[in-house]
């Protein structure tokens, strides 16, 4: 093993990254600066607190992005959450994922709105030039159209403020999926944007939750918005903790070349260097797309793949990287993904 890795060590150079608009495996006190924090929100290294658990008035708290990214040809979002520590001997209401061109500091009202819709008294409170994908886990039997207290749902109301009530703002909902309240843990949430379609998964990237068509450009009256998480409560309340969160952008998020681990756009022998220093090198750098890694397209990412690299490379007749060869999406499904490469043109 010592020799192996100084080999790797040795050739290290040949070795890239994969690269994104931002990727937060975790959150550190440097990262302060890079957000909006609205309400109470705060970053508790190494989490992002949307709803801390003390802070009971107001009940309603949001984080943004300092900056605005361009999202309209595309986009891959990924997220890590936990809903923890009840108040008042019950959680809600719940948080959501939301893009918006509305303003800096965006803030709806609390309570089954989530932070980014408006009640029916004061709708114009909601976010306006928004979609938010929400996840609910309080119900409200005082809302015909509120299902139950564990759904998920895309919402918008266009360019006019945003609405938590699903007959009219709801575009898709999924009212059936396995407990992601307290005590269930953390879940993971990819959410993807091609042009006119906006998918989301929840704990399994391979089948989507639920799908909406959506026209961003039109929502956002923008190339460009600020992305964020809201969330609320009322006489009782939790602490929303985001744990990690990444961004990729353009229409070919998610693509990838087999074999193609640091992300370089090309097949060669940096490649196998890449993965054997990801496997066995402490602090080398991770692999954000475990598809292009998995070479021999097993579904895990492991020394057969460097060495399946090494033979497609340097034995002839040997068989080639399975598809896609060049800038594709996985036609396999397993479990690995490709959320953060972005070498693809």
């Amino acid at each position: 093993m010592r020799k192996l890795t100084v080999l790797i060590l040795g050739l290290a150079f040949f070795a890239g990254s994969a690269k994104a608009d931002f990727d937060y495996p975790e959150f550190l006190a440097t990262d302060v600066g890079n957000f909006t924090f609205v309400g109470g929100a705060e970053l508790g290294e190494p989490i992002l607190h949307v709803y801390p658990d003390y802070q009971l008035s107001p009940s309603k708290a949001a984080v943004w992005t300092v900056d605005q990214f361009a999202l309209i040809n595309g986009f891959t979002v990924q997220f890590e959450f936990e809903y923890v520590n009840a108040l008042g001997g019950a959680w809600a209401d719940g948080m959501a994922f939301v893009i918006q061109n509305d303003a800096a500091d965006a803030l709806g009202d609390h309570a089954n709105a989530q932070g980014y819709g408006g009640f029916l008294a004061t709708p114009a409170n909601g976010i306006a030039k928004s979609v938010a994908v929400e996840f609910d886990n309080f119900w409200n039997d005082n809302w015909v159209e509120d299902p139950n207290d564990n759904h998920i749902a895309i919402m918008s109301m266009g360019t006019a403020p945003n609405s938590q009530d699903h007959g009219l703002a709801g575009l898709a909902i999924n009212s059936s999926l396995p407990d992601f309240g307290q005590g269930s843990g953390t879940h993971t949430v990819i959410v993807e944007y091609t042009p006119g379609t906006m998918t989301v998964y929840m704990d399994d990237p391979t089948t989507p939750a639920m799908t909406a068509a959506l026209d961003l450009a039109s929502t956002l009256d923008s190339d460009s918005g600020w992305l964020g998480f809201t969330a609320s409560g009322a006489t009782n309340f939790q602490n929303v903790q985001i744990k990690s969160w990444s961004l990729v952008t353009g229409s070919t998020a998610g693509q990838f070349t087999r074999g193609d681990a640091n992300d370089d756009g090309s097949f060669d022998i940096s490649d196998a260097v890449f993965t054997l220093s990801a496997l066995f090198v402490p602090g080398a750098p991770p692999s954000n797309c475990d598809a292009a890694l998995d070479t021999n397209d097993d579904g895990a990412v492991d020394i057969a793949d460097a060495v399946f690299s090494l033979g497609a490379l340097f034995i002839p007749g040997a068989s080639p990287p399975p598809p896609p060869v060049s800038c594709g999406s996985d036609p396999t499904p397993d479990s690995t993904t490709c959320d953060l490469f972005d070498s693809c043109p």
